[in-house]
């Protein structure tokens, strides 16, 4: 309960200092425009909610006393066409009618020439859904600072984790399909990040996306992506509790509002009732999600599941009254995208830990005979097989706690011995095996020779051995080194 909750309170902490820095440290210093539209002034955020489909001015004054350069800087603006005019001359222009643009993420830093006494400034945008300026249109002497750091947050951030996500989940797939435990999870948490690298898109800098119809349907598409990775994202939640029937509902809704948006003629009416309707409902089973995992003090889901619902909720209060809180929910989708790598090289590691035990045998740290079965293994291979000499009377004289103290010192004394490539392998009581690899036969039986030198030093146990060079086929080649140990033993026999 303890280490949960440290979780949750550490996820809390990153979360709200990157919130932070991305919306409190990247207001741009200098002096604020004021914007008027036919004569009345705007108060920021200045919004157009209906998509308009052509140019909408807002004009402002700018005085200065003597003629000067300075820089107009123009952050985050929501748009899909931009056009800057200093006295009535064009001085930057981006997207527009032909040519629409995702600009939204890009803060832009124009070199204006401003002559003495009044300038006047207008800046004409062209939209295709909702216009927006959230953060003030300022102008000063030195903004590459902020320009680079807001570039740095909103821009390359984003460009970054699109497809740094994709990739993540196209790796969940792949080992979905490599392993039996948590197979649906895994699947359904690669579906997921998939389609939410792909929404991502939509927080980036796309300076040309062609005419409407091809604008339309790009975002259609990242818009459409966000919904269906809720969907999957809501099943993975499923496939870790097990106990929520509501759940069965939620992928096909999902996917079907997902639908709806890629079939919609009207993206902006399609968007405006998802947003307002649908997105509640969704946010509502999402609060109730987290709130499971939280009960069942789920390590790995529940922090992550707590930053996106928070970050959902930001987002959706940021779109509804045009907030500069939009941000948030590509911090909160990355958070939640490399709790979800953590979650899968933590599993990997569990995974592969049980298999190593699996194939281990307990007391030796040597492997166990089932490795035999998973060994990749060439012809030229050489077998040795070891029989730890007067094993069973050593046992009985000195006891089994000496005589498993006597096999533990033996596969350390074979470890010291033999390559880091070789194999070493307990194949019962007494007697293990090394699988030798790139080794002449000549040369085990001098690493033999070793081995049985200084365990007789250490122990005061002599060891039988018998070399066989793989042929092909593991149990005769066994056969084979086993029946040359037990030949040497009994010329010990013989020759005391």
């Amino acid at each position: 309960m303890e280490r949960f909750k440290k979780r949750i309170i550490k996820s809390l902490l990153i979360y709200a200092i990157i919130v932070f820095i991305a919306i409190f440290l990247t207001y741009p210093p200098g002096e604020k425009l004021s914007f008027y539209k036919y004569g009345e002034k705007m108060d920021y955020p200045i919004t157009s909610q209906k998509p308009t489909g052509r140019w909408e001015e807002y004009t402002a004054y700018y005085f200065t006393k003597r003629p000067v350069v300075k820089y107009i800087v123009l952050p985050r603006i929501e748009a899909q066409g931009l056009e800057l005019y200093a006295n009535w001359k064009r001085v930057f222009k981006i997207g527009g009618e032909n040519s629409n643009s995702k600009i939204w993420a890009k803060t832009f830093s124009v070199p204006v020439y401003f002559k003495s006494g009044e300038n006047e400034i207008t800046l004409r945008l062209w939209g295709l859904s909702r216009l927006s300026i959230t953060v003030p249109v300022v102008v000063t002497k030195n903004p590459h600072l902020y320009t680079i750091t807001s570039d740095v947050i909103y821009v390359w951030f984003p460009t970054i984790m699109a497809p740094s996500i994709m990739m993540m989940g196209v790796f969940f797939l792949v080992m979905s399909g490599r392993t039996m435990q948590r197979r649906h999870l895994f699947f359904f948490l690669g579906m997921a990040m998939l389609f939410i690298g792909t929404h991502m898109f939509h927080y980036c800098f796309l300076p040309y996306l062609g005419d409407t119809r091809l604008y339309s349907f790009v975002n259609k598409v990242l818009y459409s992506a966000l919904f269906a990775s809720l969907s999957f994202y809501y099943s993975a939640i499923e496939a870790i509790l097990g106990k929520m029937k509501l759940w069965k509902w939620i992928m096909p809704a999902g996917l079907i509002t997902a639908l709806f948006i890629l079939l919609s003629p009207n993206l902006y009416k399609a968007l405006k009732l998802t947003i307002t309707l649908l997105t509640p409902i969704l946010l509502v089973v999402i609060i109730y999600g987290l709130v499971q995992l939280i009960k069942y003090q789920n390590y790995y889901f529940a922090p992550p599941t707590l930053i996106l619902t928070i970050s959902s909720l930001q987002f959706y209060f940021s779109y509804i009254h045009n907030l500069n809180l939009q941000p948030v929910l590509v911090f909160g989708i990355s958070y939640m995208a490399y709790s979800f790598l953590y979650f899968l090289i933590t599993e990997l590691e569990n995974l592969s830990k049980e298999r190593i035990k699996a194939y281990t045998d307990p007391l030796t740290g040597a492997y166990n005979r089932r490795i035999l079965e998973k060994l990749e293994l060439e012809k030229g291979d050489i077998f040795v097989f070891f029989d730890i000499d007067g094993m069973k009377d050593y046992n009985d004289i000195r006891g089994h706690d000496y005589g498993d103290a006597a096999l533990v010192d033996f596969a350390k004394t074979v470890k010291r011995n033999i390559k880091g490539k070789d194999c070493l392998i307990r194949y019962g009581g007494d007697e293990f095996i090394v699988i030798m690899k790139d080794c002449r036969k000549e040369d085990a039986e001098d690493i033999a020779k070793s081995i049985d030198r200084e365990y007789r030093s250490k122990r005061g146990l002599g060891v039988s051995y018998g070399i066989a060079t793989y042929d092909g086929d593991v149990k005769e080649t066994i056969k084979r080194a086993d029946k040359k140990m037990y030949e040497m033993k009994e010329k010990k026999k013989t020759s005391e």
